[in-house]
């Protein structure tokens, strides 16, 4: 009897298809969670009133100012939506005051570096008692600033381009080992060191903002996906979380779970010669 033909496939599969396989971790300590995809009944170019927050503890941030409203468009990202953010665009946020608080956002900046001081910001989340400093992504040098929940600004030179679809990444509090502050693009820490700053000291400032920095500075980017974490992370926790937002957006770093690293899939199956009959025939 000949020997049977074997036909392969193999088929390409992109992180999307797949990133159900790295659920969602529900069991974080979310302070607030908002997906762009959650907003809806709107158009493309249509602006966000309300943008719901996800993490069920009903933290909404509204705009009612019609020039202050990012606007929403579908399809951007891997078949997601985002706000995509315009040099006056913010949003007045509640931040934790527990002092161990982590920010986490999906974002593409529109240009690295900015092309103007006013188009060089990105949020506000400083202490009460913390400085006049602006946050940055990027800044015209093309600088990464940040101050979240601290007293002091930091700043890194990324190595990759911000116009691309990122992870940014800041911790503060009770990190590991004797690191109190952490910044990270994708999963590379950018800076990471100690204050004695402690956080939030006492309060975070009275007006917080996303999408506005202090000295009216305003993010100009694309936003999928942002949350507000109210506990720092441990290793096993940043993996999961990692993992499911590189699926899902089809970020540029592979998922630390090992879901969806395998972009292909192969296909076998024989092809019979003419005359031979199928298994079990006689």
């Amino acid at each position: 009897m000949g020997k049977s033909i074997w036909v392969v496939l193999v088929m390409a599969m992109s992180k999307p298809n797949c990133w159900a396989q790295c659920p969602f971790p529900t069991s974080l300590t979310y302070w607030e969670i908002h997906d762009a995809d959650s907003v809806i009944g709107l158009s493309d170019g249509n602006t966000i009133a309300s943008w719901p927050d996800e993490s069920g503890n009903n933290r909404t941030i509204t705009q009612s100012t019609e020039a202050n409203k990012a606007k929403w468009y579908s399809n951007i990202v891997a078949t997601h939506a985002v706000a995509r953010f315009d040099s006056s665009d913010r949003y007045p946020v509640s931040a934790p005051t527990s002092g161990n608080n982590e920010l986490w956002v999906v974002i593409k900046a529109d240009a690295d570096p900015a092309p103007n001081a006013g188009r060089g910001g990105s949020w506000h989340f400083e202490p009460i008692t913390g400085g006049a400093e602006s946050a940055s992504y990027p800044y015209t040098n093309g600088l990464i600033y940040e101050d979240f929940g601290w007293g002091t600004r930091y700043s890194f030179d990324p190595s990759v381009a911000l116009t691309e679809w990122r992870l940014y990444v800041v911790r503060e509090g009770n990190l590991e080992g004797a690191t109190t502050y952490e910044i990270r693009v994708d999963t590379t820490v950018g800076f990471s060191g100690s204050d004695s700053q402690g956080g939030y000291e006492t309060a975070p400032g009275t007006s917080c903002t996303f999408g506005k920095s202090e000295q009216n500075l305003y993010l100009d980017a694309e936003v999928a996906w942002w949350c507000i974490l109210d506990a720092v992370t441990t290793q096993v926790q940043r993996d999961s979380l990692w993992s499911y937002l590189s699926c899902r957006y089809d970020l540029a770093f592979e998922p630390s779970l090992g879901c969806c690293t395998d972009a292909t899939e192969v296909l076998r199956w024989p092809v019979r010669r003419r005359g031979e009959a199928r298994r079990g025939e006689r």
